[in-house]
Protein backbone atom coordinates (compact mmCIF):
# COMPACT_ATOMS: atom_id res chain seq x y z
CA UNK A 1 0.00 0.00 0.00
CA UNK A 2 1.34 3.42 -0.97
CA UNK A 3 0.81 7.00 0.22
CA UNK A 4 -2.88 8.27 -1.39
CA UNK A 5 -3.98 11.70 -1.72
CA UNK A 6 -7.93 12.77 -0.90
CA UNK A 7 -9.48 10.43 -2.85
CA UNK A 8 -8.69 7.03 -1.00
CA UNK A 9 -11.28 4.77 -1.17
CA UNK A 10 -10.68 1.57 1.22
CA UNK A 11 -11.39 -1.96 -0.14
CA UNK A 12 -13.92 -4.55 1.34
CA UNK A 13 -11.20 -6.38 2.67
CA UNK A 14 -9.82 -3.44 4.31
CA UNK A 15 -13.09 -1.98 5.81
CA UNK A 16 -13.80 -5.93 7.09
CA UNK A 17 -10.61 -6.02 9.25
CA UNK A 18 -11.48 -3.28 10.69
CA UNK A 19 -8.09 -1.54 11.13
CA UNK A 20 -4.46 -2.02 12.21
CA UNK A 21 -3.96 -2.51 16.03
CA UNK A 22 -1.70 0.67 17.56
CA UNK A 23 -0.25 0.93 20.82
CA UNK A 24 2.31 3.12 21.68
CA UNK A 25 3.46 6.60 20.46
CA UNK A 26 3.29 8.51 17.02
CA UNK A 27 5.36 11.63 16.97
CA UNK A 28 4.41 13.81 13.82
CA UNK A 29 6.98 16.53 12.54
CA UNK A 30 5.69 18.51 9.98
CA UNK A 31 8.59 21.47 9.25
CA UNK A 32 7.27 23.44 6.35
CA UNK A 33 5.66 23.42 3.16
CA UNK A 34 6.68 24.90 0.06
CA UNK A 35 5.71 26.31 -2.97
CA UNK A 36 1.80 26.44 -2.13
CA UNK A 37 -0.54 28.67 -4.34
CA UNK A 38 0.28 32.29 -3.76
CA UNK A 39 -1.56 34.15 -1.31
CA UNK A 40 -2.40 31.07 0.68
CA UNK A 41 -2.62 31.39 4.47
CA UNK A 42 -2.11 27.51 5.28
CA UNK A 43 -2.94 25.76 8.53
CA UNK A 44 -2.44 21.80 9.28
CA UNK A 45 -4.76 19.49 10.82
CA UNK A 46 -3.18 16.05 11.34
CA UNK A 47 -6.20 13.11 11.77
CA UNK A 48 -6.60 9.41 12.29
CA UNK A 49 -8.20 7.61 10.80
CA UNK A 50 -10.90 4.55 12.52
CA UNK A 51 -12.61 2.15 10.28
CA UNK A 52 -16.19 2.51 10.79
CA UNK A 53 -19.12 0.19 9.74
CA UNK A 54 -19.91 2.36 6.92
CA UNK A 55 -16.92 4.42 5.63
CA UNK A 56 -13.83 5.34 7.60
CA UNK A 57 -14.15 7.91 10.84
CA UNK A 58 -11.49 10.62 11.02
CA UNK A 59 -10.59 11.98 14.88
CA UNK A 60 -8.63 15.05 14.82
CA UNK A 61 -5.14 14.56 16.72
CA UNK A 62 -3.82 18.12 16.24
CA UNK A 63 -4.44 21.31 14.70
CA UNK A 64 -2.01 24.50 13.99
CA UNK A 65 -2.40 27.93 13.27
CA UNK A 66 -2.82 29.45 10.09
CA UNK A 67 0.67 31.11 8.18
CA UNK A 68 0.84 33.41 5.12
CA UNK A 69 3.04 32.44 1.99
CA UNK A 70 3.64 30.62 -0.65
CA UNK A 71 6.25 28.47 1.62
CA UNK A 72 5.41 28.32 5.41
CA UNK A 73 7.22 27.33 8.50
CA UNK A 74 5.04 24.88 10.51
CA UNK A 75 7.60 23.97 13.10
CA UNK A 76 5.21 20.74 14.07
CA UNK A 77 6.88 18.43 16.66
CA UNK A 78 4.10 16.67 18.55
CA UNK A 79 3.78 13.25 20.00
CA UNK A 80 0.34 11.30 20.74
CA UNK A 81 -0.39 8.40 22.38
CA UNK A 82 -2.11 5.60 20.59
CA UNK A 83 -4.53 2.53 21.72
CA UNK A 84 -6.77 1.40 19.36
CA UNK A 85 -7.35 0.03 15.55
CA UNK A 86 -6.75 3.15 12.72
CA UNK A 87 -6.20 2.56 9.30
CA UNK A 88 -4.40 5.97 8.29
CA UNK A 89 -2.77 9.16 9.22
CA UNK A 90 -4.62 12.31 7.45
CA UNK A 91 -2.68 15.48 7.17
CA UNK A 92 -4.64 18.07 5.20
CA UNK A 93 -3.09 21.73 4.27
CA UNK A 94 -6.07 24.16 4.46
CA UNK A 95 -6.15 27.50 2.71
CA UNK A 96 -7.89 29.73 6.00
CA UNK A 97 -8.20 33.07 3.76
CA UNK A 98 -11.53 34.82 4.45
CA UNK A 99 -14.00 32.66 2.61
CA UNK A 100 -12.03 30.39 1.11
CA UNK A 101 -11.20 27.57 3.71
CA UNK A 102 -10.45 24.67 1.36
CA UNK A 103 -7.68 21.87 1.76
CA UNK A 104 -5.03 22.98 -0.73
CA UNK A 105 -3.92 19.19 -0.61
CA UNK A 106 -4.19 15.94 1.56
CA UNK A 107 -1.50 13.06 2.62
CA UNK A 108 -2.83 9.51 3.46
CA UNK A 109 -0.26 7.16 5.21
CA UNK A 110 -1.72 3.58 5.96
CA UNK A 111 -0.49 2.71 8.96
CA UNK A 112 0.43 -0.45 8.05
CA UNK A 113 3.21 1.38 6.00
CA UNK A 114 4.27 3.05 9.36
CA UNK A 115 3.78 -0.05 11.50
CA UNK A 116 6.47 -1.74 9.18
CA UNK A 117 8.84 0.72 8.72
CA UNK A 118 8.67 2.52 11.89
CA UNK A 119 8.98 5.72 10.21
CA UNK A 120 7.83 7.49 7.11
CA UNK A 121 9.33 10.81 5.99
CA UNK A 122 9.69 12.60 2.52
CA UNK A 123 7.90 15.66 0.39
CA UNK A 124 4.57 14.62 -0.11
CA UNK A 125 2.95 16.59 -3.43
CA UNK A 126 -0.53 18.80 -2.78
CA UNK A 127 -3.11 18.76 -5.26
CA UNK A 128 -3.33 22.38 -5.26
CA UNK A 129 0.26 23.05 -5.98
CA UNK A 130 3.04 22.62 -3.45
CA UNK A 131 4.20 20.58 -1.21
CA UNK A 132 4.21 19.37 2.53
CA UNK A 133 7.36 17.63 3.81
CA UNK A 134 6.11 15.03 6.89
CA UNK A 135 8.01 12.73 9.49
CA UNK A 136 6.18 10.33 11.27
CA UNK A 137 7.95 7.90 13.66
CA UNK A 138 5.77 5.03 15.46
CA UNK A 139 6.99 3.07 18.59
CA UNK A 140 5.22 0.36 19.70
CA UNK A 141 5.11 0.03 23.54
CA UNK A 142 2.30 1.17 25.99
CA UNK A 143 0.24 3.63 25.26
CA UNK A 144 -0.59 4.57 28.90
CA UNK A 145 2.97 6.04 29.50
CA UNK A 146 2.93 8.64 26.74
CA UNK A 147 -1.02 9.31 27.66
CA UNK A 148 -3.92 7.39 25.87
CA UNK A 149 -5.06 9.70 22.63
CA UNK A 150 -8.23 10.56 22.81
CA UNK A 151 -10.40 11.90 19.88
CA UNK A 152 -10.83 16.03 19.97
CA UNK A 153 -13.62 16.67 17.43
CA UNK A 154 -14.68 14.58 14.95
CA UNK A 155 -13.64 15.60 11.39
CA UNK A 156 -15.31 18.41 9.71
Amino acid sequence: MGCEGSGRQWTAEEVKMGGTEMKGKLTVKIPSATGLPDDTKAMLRVFMIKDALIGSKESLAIKTGAEKGTDVSFDLDKTIGLKGEYIAVKIVVRDKNFGRDKDVGVVEIPVDQLISSGTVSGSFPLEKGGEVQVELIYEEGSAGIFGEYESTSDSD
